[in-house]
């Protein structure tokens, strides 16, 4: 009766990650396009990421949800003359991290899980883009994944805006650690992109 009770609440328990959709992850390639900066043509644009973009991400343990992203990021985007979204990169200075809770935050920072004082950058640069369809690499703990996510892309003649909400499985790129027996971490984490690029 124990274990059914502990794994009821493991399973039952509403999550903001409920129905959001899983990234497609799979190995990146020893060379992509995603490692090459796209050459500027004539006609095309070339966009900074704007400070008040929002990398944020959620949680799930046993009890409850976690919330948190990172204060400091950059990068770029590129639109072509014919208005579309050639490329867009971000850098994610891990040691920027923040939680809803401050322990956590230091917890998350150290060896069970993003490893800051060894690995103190992620790093997403895609390789092809559609209206509704990112794909690239993402880079996090020294361990490079090829992704691809839903995302809604909105564009102006002087600033793109990225918007997307997916799940990816943290061990994925070793982050492994299980939680306490009494509070076992979700696989799973929900990323949350609201991110403008502007000249």
């Amino acid at each position: 009766m124990t274990t059914w009770v502990f794994l009821y609440g493991l399973f039952a328990c509403s999550s903001e990650l409920d129905g959001k959709p899983q990234a497609t992850v799979g190995d990146a390639p020893a060379t992509s396009s995603s490692e090459t900066p796209v050459s500027l043509e004539k006609g095309d644009v070339s966009l900074e990421l704007h400070s008040d973009s929002k990398i944020e991400w959620v949680g799930r343990n046993v009890k409850s949800d976690h919330t948190g992203g990172f204060k400091d990021i950059k990068g770029s985007a590129v639109v072509g003359k014919d208005g579309k979204v050639k490329a867009v990169n971000a850098d994610i200075n891990i040691l920027s991290l923040f939680s809803d809770n401050k322990k956590l935050t230091s917890h998350l920072l150290n060896e069970d899980f993003f490893f800051s004082s060894k690995y103190t950058t992620a790093t997403f640069k895609s390789s092809s883009i559609s209206d509704q369809n990112i794909k690239g690499v993402l880079e996090m703990r020294g361990i490079r994944k090829e992704i691809g996510f839903p995302a809604t892309l909105t564009v102006s003649s002087d600033k793109v805006n990225l918007q997307a909400e997916f799940k990816i499985d943290r061990k994925l790129w070793g982050i492994n650690y299980p939680g306490r027996a009494d509070n076992l971490i979700n696989n799973d984490v929900l990323i949350k992109l609201d991110v403008t690029y502007a000249k």
